[in-house]
């Protein structure tokens, strides 16, 4: 999977892509408070952190994890 700033201008969107069904979506924060969760067969998913602080979460799809860091 791959997650992408929705723009360059927009670091509060952000889109989660996966070749096949995203399944189980999780984001966890760096004390590991789960912080979004979701299960859904769409392939992509739109999210909005605009409320979040700033700091380094962990988002984790189908089992695979990747660090998303929010300025």
């Amino acid at each position: 999977f791959l997650y992408r700033f929705l723009s360059e201008t927009n670091l509060d969107q952000i889109v989660v892509k996966s070749d096949r069904p995203l399944n189980e979506v999780k984001i966890m924060d760096a004390v590991g408070r789960l912080m979004y969760q979701s299960e859904t067969q769409l392939h992509s998913l739109q999210l909005d952190l605009t409320a979040w602080e700033a700091g380094v979460y962990l988002i984790q799809v189908n089992g695979l994890s990747q660090l998303l860091i929010k300025q």
